[in-house]
């Protein structure tokens, strides 16, 4: 009980912080119904966004061709009085030489949370954890919606790994989990590990961060068969954990070819009512020695998003049932296999 009430007390200003921040932008920012933008604004967008880039992309090279065509595009953004389609416009010159999915600018329209406070904002519903159950026969379904920082996350993954721990396999489902916090996904990718191992290195301009995985956790490890369920909806932080579980040989990926961004981005104020996502480093995997960028997670059992569960649990009750060791086993897996 102290330590939901610790929990509490230490998310508690951070997400006063954010309220207020939210509530600040849209009342100092928004521009009561219209779209329109002035070439002062436009131009400042623009001088900014390059300033930007050339200073953060972890690409220096890509980031001085972008800045150089953002500079020669100049008389062609003058003629553009509406904010979303400058952004549109930006972003596919942008995509023109970076092909970088992480790489945008964003208009906020007025009135509403920005697109880059939204993640924060999903960090804040309840439950860490969106399933832990008991599937037949000894099959462990756990459900992680968002990655959400390790203090809101460890007790629940402790408490749910706990819950499974007498199974023989373990469900992993990212289908619905766009990202979040990459601690969280480590501190995940810890509990189906027997040793420390490195993950996947942060390469920015001038360093390289080189994570391990966790030595203490709340529960013990999950070593059995495991699966990943994967979808086009599962990003950034998830995709670094299904693609971690892959390379390792960990893990069997089912469903859907990920969404394919592996560069960290942090974002930038552009002007009152733009933001820009710009990836400061690259993930590279130190056993593959390379990322999913562009290319997304590639399942090992492809599937529609909708029947991956119930691919991956027919397959193992067919692997189950072609082993079973007498009548009475044997029995009750076909009647489990009717039933999906």
């Amino acid at each position: 009980m102290k330590k939901k009430w610790l929990a509490a007390l230490l998310v508690a200003p951070v997400l006063a912080a954010t309220l207020a921040l939210v509530f600040t932008y849209t009342r100092s920012h928004g521009r009561a119904g219209s779209n329109t933008i002035d070439i002062a604004e436009r131009r400042q967008v623009i001088a900014t966004l390059n300033d930007q880039i050339s200073r953060h992309y972890v690409f220096a090279d890509k980031a001085q061709q972008i800045a150089s065509l953002l500079r020669e595009r100049e008389k062609d953004y003058d003629r553009i009085g509406d904010a979303q389609t400058l952004a549109r416009v930006l972003n596919d010159d942008m995509a023109s030489i970076a092909h970088d999915v992480n790489l945008k600018v964003t208009y906020s329209p007025p009135g509403q949370t920005p697109e880059w406070l939204e993640p924060l904002a999903r960090w804040f519903k309840p439950g860490a954890v969106a399933k832990a159950e008991l599937l037949p026969p000894d099959i462990g379904y756990l459900e992680i919606a968002e990655f959400m920082p390790p203090e809101l996350a460890a007790r629940e993954y402790a408490q749910a790994l706990d819950k499974l721990k007498r199974t023989n396999a373990i469900i992993v489902d990212l289908r619905r989990n766009a990202g979040g916090s990459r601690e969280a996904a480590r501190l995940l990718a810890s509990y189906f590990v027997d040793r420390p191992l490195p993950l996947n290195e942060a390469h920015y301009r001038d360093h390289i961060e080189r994570p391990w995985t966790v030595r203490r956790l709340g529960a013990r490890p999950h070593l059995g068969e495991m699966y990943v369920l994967t979808s086009g909806e599962t990003k950034a932080a998830a995709e670094d954990f299904a693609y971690t579980m892959q390379a390792m040989k960990r893990a069997s990926i089912v469903g859907e070819q990920t969404r394919g961004g592996a560069n960290l981005a942090d974002t930038f104020r552009l002007g009152p009512c733009f933001v820009a996502s710009i990836p400061r480093a690259r993930l590279v995997s130190p056993v593959t020695h390379a990322n999913w960028e562009g290319v997304g997670v590639r399942p090992d059992i492809p599937a529609p998003s909708k029947e991956a569960l119930r691919t991956i649990r027919r397959r193992i009750l067919t692997d189950r049932l072609a082993h079973a060791s007498n009548a009475f086993g044997y029995i009750e897996l076909r009647k489990m296999l009717s039933e999906l």
